[in-house]
């Protein structure tokens, strides 16, 4: 389903690293955050971004550090969660933006709870799509990712069953060293710095998705949280679907 042409691409610079975004339509705003090997791309080519606009939401889809069109450091400590999340803060006061709704999927969900945690008065509401505030051990990523982009590309057409073959193309692309500085470090728990915190958020996962074992636990730490469980669908695959999701998205913002 590749779009073609991606949408435009502005930067902004975040602690030394420029930081790509793209910013389409008017209305509410919406941040779009991807997960690990993706880029701010991978939104429009598999249909999000379009019908968000329609529906009239100013879509912002950021290029994580060492992703897509951002800069992309090898050492490890620059992928901190303060760091990444004062990254989406640069982006938003580039660009005049005070509060937003926040969609991320896989390291874009939990991404987007770091921002939550540390900037709560720039959140509107939270999509949180495969992934949880609790520990993560990261070791599946470092080893696939260890072997090469190959292997990576891989194991997740492996588990996606299969990938779209333009898709695997956007992820060769991926600087190696940089995705391998993400995933270095274990996720720490953050649960206790979102306990209480004063927001509405949808959590959802693939029943077959390891993460889907948290979703309950996850909305107990919001003063409105919702959880969705997509049978049939892995970690993978469920992402892939945005025509399973956006229905549930438009509902949860409206």
């Amino acid at each position: 389903m590749e779009t073609g042409v991606p949408p435009s691409t502005a930067t902004t610079e975040s602690d030394g690293v420029d930081i790509a975004y793209s910013d389409i339509g008017e209305g509410r705003s919406l941040v779009l955050l991807h997960g690990f090997s993706l880029s701010k791309r991978v939104w429009s080519d598999l249909g999000y971004t379009a019908p968000l606009v329609d529906a009239s939401y100013r879509v912002i889809a950021v290029d994580l550090r060492g992703h897509g069109d951002s800069g992309k450091p090898h050492d490890a400590a620059a992928y901190s969660a303060d760091k990444e999340a004062s990254d989406i803060k640069a982006v938003l006061d580039s660009i005049g933006v005070g509060r937003a709704n926040f969609m991320g999927y896989s390291r874009g969900g939990r991404l987007a709870l770091e921002f939550a945690a540390l900037f709560p008065e720039r959140v509107h509401k939270l999509i949180v799509g495969g992934a949880h505030p609790f520990a993560q051990d990261m070791s599946f990523y470092r080893n696939a990712i260890g072997r090469g982009m190959q292997d990576w590309i891989d194991v997740v057409d492996s588990t996606a069953g299969p990938l779209p073959t333009w898709l695997k193309r956007q992820i060769a692309q991926s600087d190696v060293h940089a995705l391998r500085a993400a995933v270095a470090e274990d996720r720490p728990d953050i649960s206790d710095q979102l306990s209480g915190l004063n927001r509405s958020a949808l959590f959802y996962a693939g029943s077959e998705d390891p993460i889907c074992e948290n979703l309950n636990r996850s909305t107990q730490l919001v003063s409105q949280g919702e959880a969705l469980e997509l049978s049939g669908s892995n970690h993978i695959s469920t992402f892939l679907h945005a025509d399973l999701i956006l229905p549930h998205v438009m509902r949860f913002l409206a």
